[in-house]
């Protein structure tokens, strides 16, 4: 059994990121940086997912 185990909803994920690009005009690795920092899952990992959607 697994107590410390969150799932992720990527889209939040996501749609976070590209709320913090378009409103705030963060450059796309900061806002990486901050989703990081967030959601408390590594940039690499993030940024693996964009790039598995299509949307880095």
């Amino acid at each position: 059994m697994r107590l410390n185990k969150r799932e992720i909803d990527w889209n939040v994920v996501i749609n976070f990121i590209e709320m913090l690009i378009r409103v705030m005009r963060k450059a796309p690795m900061q806002a990486i940086q901050q989703a990081s920092l967030k959601f408390g899952v590594s940039e690499s990992v993030i940024r693996a997912e964009m790039k598995r959607r299509g949307k880095l």
